[in-house]
């Protein structure tokens, strides 16, 4: 199986903008924002490192403003397809379209109207389903 994480790594680094200065990341830039060394960014970007952990490629989805599916999919893992309707999938598109600041503001509005929901009994609490 041929590994694109490299290359794929390198492009999207290079259309995403560092929020600090407005302009592409370089790599010593991403390396801090995601809290590895900066000859890691380059080891990944040149195929010397194929692999990633779970932790490095939750921090890169959020500074890159991706998903973790589509890192580890870059990667090579092949995840199991989950089930989304058709309004999930919409939210999910229009979700990732947003700036990392928008992404930010819509997360934290989510929770606050889930924990109010659930403060009122109209949303169970998380691990307790309701039967119906």
């Amino acid at each position: 199986m041929t590994n694109h994480f490299g290359p794929w790594l390198r492009e999207t680094r290079l259309v995403t903008l560092d929020p600090k200065t407005g302009k592409p990341f370089s790599q010593a830039r991403l390396a801090k924002a995601i809290k590895v060394s900066a000859s890691k960014v380059a080891a990944w970007e040149s195929g010397a490192i194929a692999s990633i952990s779970p932790e490095d490629a939750q921090r890169l989805a959020e500074v890159l403003s991706r998903s973790e599916r589509e890192i580890l999919g870059v990667v090579g893992y092949h995840l199991a397809e989950t089930s989304l309707d058709d309004d999930e999938r919409e939210l999910l598109s229009d979700y990732r379209q947003l700036s990392p600041v928008h992404k930010i503001v819509e997360r934290e509005r989510l929770r606050i109207l889930v924990r109010l929901l659930r403060q009122s009994g109209q949303l169970p609490d998380r691990g307790r389903e309701t039967e119906d």
